[in-house]
């Protein structure tokens, strides 16, 4: 009887053990997949600029919510211009597209954190409904920016950053501008 339980107890050794390798090979090709995946978010910045330095804390707080979001690609929205990226996304570090001509506090930006980067016109960069007739869709350059990114982890893809029309002035008077934005981006 004893001699059979070892064998058992054997048996199961090699049995757990076996398991254990495939288990531990299953969780490193995971962690491989997991590497390969291209983060992706959008961020409502509000009102983003330079003076961004003289608001208390605020610096840091976009900092740490950017670290803890760790997108490799970022949409953001009200941005002023490209020197106020520049405070939270070292330019040695990320592709960073905008319109530093628009003269707007309110523009779409794309930041892309290297390796990745951003592929084809930057300067300008290309949007999609430009020019007073999607104005009413569109109000203050809010339009629809549009940027081709590659990243070693796949092919490349397009993406596309909107800043909608914001709810001032109550739902019933914005919606019709949000749905007319809405529909023609789809």
């Amino acid at each position: 009887m004893c001699a059979d339980l070892r064998q058992v107890i054997h048996r199961a050794g090699w049995t757990m053990f076996a398991c254990l390798a495939v288990l531990l090979l299953v969780a490193s090709s995971v962690s491989a997949q997991v590497q390969d995946i291209v983060r992706v978010g959008t961020y409502n910045i509000k009102f983003f600029s330079t003076r961004v330095v003289d608001q208390g804390d605020r610096l840091q707080k976009l900092q740490a919510v950017i670290e803890a979001v760790d997108a490799d690609v970022l949409g953001l929205q009200e941005i002023e211009d490209r020197a106020a990226l520049h405070l939270l996304f070292p330019p040695s570090q990320h592709d960073i597209l905008i319109d530093d001509g628009s003269g707007d506090r309110q523009d779409v930006a794309l930041v892309v954190r290297r390796p990745c980067t951003v592929q084809g016109p930057t300067s300008p960069p290309t949007f999609v409904f430009p020019g007073p007739a999607h104005e009413r869709a569109f109000p203050n350059r809010r339009d629809l920016l549009k940027a081709r990114v590659a990243c070693p982890q796949g092919p490349p893809f397009t993406i596309f950053i909107h800043h909608a029309k914001s709810r001032v002035g109550g739902r019933h008077a914005t919606d019709p501008q949000r749905i007319e934005a809405s529909r023609k981006i789809l």
